[in-house]
């Protein structure tokens, strides 16, 4: 069924080519990169820097941060600028900010961005490479890629058994009928590996996650590419990773956020009832003992080597064993 799908997309995606839709050379050639951010002040630097030479325009959208982040992105705006526009909007859900990052947008591809992915920038895996490849497709179709990237836990040597890989960053074809959308995904308990499976504990429990996609229409042609051409780092404090987690429970849950004030307030609720602490920090450090346990090294044979802009990191970030 997926094959037939993808193959009736493939045929559709010549729409615009005969003026049945719109065509994706209504827009100038290049990129824009849009990025979504919150308190994301340990990355956001190299994240965007690592980009800034491969893209034509940097759309960051500030959700309203609390860390030293808004600081990061003011210097950076001056730094990048005209290249990079900023914008804060902390009144919007994660969906409503994804769409308004779109509408910003103002070239052909759009690039899909979070402010913990940092790229390559040199070898043979370079986001250049990239950038590239999609300026070699067809501009008078449209296409949605999915992207393969590296993910490191808790520090950059670790990762997660069955979360080595994320596959769900994208690169696509801008029209005014793309839109971002909220999605319920429901599974059972048994069917979670890793990380997600720590605040969950409950083995018979059907487990509700909410999140966004993008509504695809028809006539875009989807891709599969499977080179990691950057790394997603799920390094952060202790409290943000595991505010980080609750957060998959908290989003669009208004039973929840009816219940509590705040994510915080729900975090430091669920912690008590898991692990008897009293603290939100003591929460955050009990969940990260209990991601490192499950973590195993990162491979450079398998992988690769580190991105190019995280080197000064790996001399002076603390290494966990």
């Amino acid at each position: 069924m997926r094959t037939r799908g993808r193959l009736l997309r493939r045929l559709l995606s010549y729409a615009p080519v005969l003026g049945f839709t719109y065509s994706p050379l209504q827009r100038h050639t290049g990129i824009s990169a849009m990025v979504r951010v919150k308190n994301e002040e340990e990355w956001v630097e190299a994240s965007l820097l690592s980009i800034c030479d491969v893209v034509e325009e940097i759309i960051v959208v500030d959700n309203g941060s609390t860390d030293q982040t808004p600081e990061i992105l003011k210097m950076l705006e001056a730094r990048l600028s005209p290249k990079m526009k900023l914008f804060f909007k902390p009144a919007l859900d994660h969906v409503d900010l994804s769409n308004f990052a779109l509408s910003q947008s103002s070239y052909r591809w759009v690039l899909k961005w979070d402010a913990d992915f940092v790229a390559h920038t040199t070898g043979p895996r370079m986001i250049e490479m990239l950038r590239q490849r999609l300026m070699a497709l067809p501009q008078d179709r449209h296409f949605h890629i999915h992207l393969t990237c590296v993910e490191l836990m808790g520090d950059l040597w670790h990762q997660c058994p069955g979360w080595e890989m994320r596959t769900d960053p994208f690169v696509t074809t801008f029209s005014p009928a793309l839109q971002f959308v909220r999605v319920v995904r429901k599974m059972p308990r048994s069917e979670l590996r890793g990380w997600p499976s720590i605040l969950r504990v409950d083995p018979n429990a059907i487990v509700t996650f909410r999140f966004e996609d993008v509504r695809l229409p028809l006539f875009y042609q989807v891709l599969d590419w499977q080179e990691p051409y950057f790394f997603h780092l799920q390094v952060k404090s202790p409290l943000r990773m595991y505010l980080r987690d609750c957060w998959s429970d908290w989003a669009e849950n208004l039973e929840l956020q009816n219940r509590f004030g705040c994510l915080e307030e729900y975090a430091l609720h669920r912690a008590r009832n898991a692990w008897s602490v009293q603290t939100l920090d003591e929460a955050a450090n009990t969940y990260m003992s209990r991601v490192r346990a499950l973590l195993t090294p990162f491979s450079i044979e398998r992988f690769g080597d580190h991105p190019e802009l995280l080197k000064p990191y790996l001399e002076t970030a603390d290494r966990q064993e």
